[in-house]
């Protein structure tokens, strides 16, 4: 993923430098010094923590997003908070989910033309997969209120889950 290695890259190169310095290994203290605390997970709010992330990001045309559990909230309401970050800073046009790629369709639909209910749009979609939740509606909702007011500049969803039925 090449989110964490942005994260990691840097703190791996900082614990070096300390081994070197010093003789010993500490990697508490490169993690103290490498790490840029987010202060929230929800989306919508202010996004000036996350700015180190973009600069971790820098010219990156795909940034990969993982959770340590399929369906936490904190996970999901920070993955849109990230998406929201890279489509407003840095250009970002396409979230990339694991679902099939007919769901990933007929979601894209409703966020390029507005047709339909977001919410029964994604209980269609998503039914019984760890995505069917409030948190996925928060995410396509504001996807498609951005396309709505940024019609030159759209979004987009896609499924890349090979595996998935449809």
């Amino acid at each position: 993923m090449i989110l964490l290695g942005a994260v990691l890259a840097p703190v791996a190169a900082q614990a070096a430098l300390a081994d070197t310095a010093s003789g010993k290994q500490n990697p508490v203290g490169a993690l103290e010094q490498a790490a840029h605390p987010l202060r929230s997970t929800e989306p919508g709010s202010n996004t000036a923590d996350l700015r180190a992330l973009g600069t971790m990001i820098g010219d990156a045309k795909v940034v990969g997003l993982g959770e340590a559990t399929h369906g936490s909230h904190e996970f999901f309401a920070m993955k849109e908070r990230v998406f929201r970050y890279l489509v407003k800073e840095k250009g970002f046009t396409t979230f990339a989910l694991e679902l099939s790629w007919a769901a990933g369709l007929q979601i894209d639909d409703y966020l390029q033309t507005g047709k339909g209910d977001a919410r029964k749009i994604a209980k269609d979609a998503l039914a019984n997969s760890p995505w069917d939740r409030e948190e996925f509606v928060s995410l396509i909702t504001w996807m498609r209120d951005h396309n709505s007011r940024n019609p030159g500049r759209t979004v987009h969803i896609m499924g890349d889950d090979v595996g998935a039925p449809g």
